[in-house]
């Protein structure tokens, strides 16, 4: 009686390695792009949201309200760069800048790895007790990875609405 032998021969187990490599290839771009674009939407949301809260804010407490970049809640960052955090205060004194008897509101931080910038001129952005924005219109882009292209937009208009919006395809590059 012959006896059977069963097992996976040399030959067979090279091909499937190979095609568990291929697929693995292919795949971790995918993780990548997917982790890019969560993280961006996470601090999309996160800004989109202490804005929101800046504008009720400045409307229930009848008084200016300011969200501005900054590392430190100290004060507000000079510059366009978002990426190290922002400070959310109520401005009692119209200056735009944190004064100690200022209640800050909150002190926001996105995810690493994303950087913002909002447009040039505009580093901080003021809420009037109607819910304005004074100043001009203000964009800032969102981008992730070594990229310079913007991924998302988020929009203060003058009126105080605020809205997001992903950058089309030729947009020109913002975030260094």
């Amino acid at each position: 009686m012959a006896t059977l032998h069963r097992g996976v021969t040399a030959l067979e187990l090279i091909i499937a390695l190979a095609i568990v490599a291929l697929l693995f290839a292919a795949g971790v771009p995918t993780a990548r792009k997917l982790t890019r674009n969560t993280a961006l939407d996470a601090a999309v949301g996160q800004l989109h949201s202490d804005l929101a809260l800046a504008r009720n804010q400045a409307i229930l407490r009848g008084g200016a309200t300011v969200v501005c970049p900054a590392r430190q809640p100290a004060g507000c960052d000079a510059g366009t760069h978002w990426q190290a955090g922002w400070l959310l205060f109520q401005d009692f004194n119209g200056d735009r800048e944190r004064q100690p008897a200022e209640p800050l509101l909150r002190h926001g931080q996105p995810a690493p790895g994303v950087r913002i910038q909002s447009s040039a001129g505009r580093t901080r952005l003021r809420f009037t007790p109607s819910g304005a924005a004074a100043g001009s219109n203000v964009r800032i882009a969102f981008c992730a990875g070594p990229e310079a292209v913007p991924a998302r937009y988020l929009f203060v208009s003058n009126s105080g609405r605020i809205r997001t919006a992903e950058a089309p395809a030729d947009a020109p590059p913002e975030c260094p």
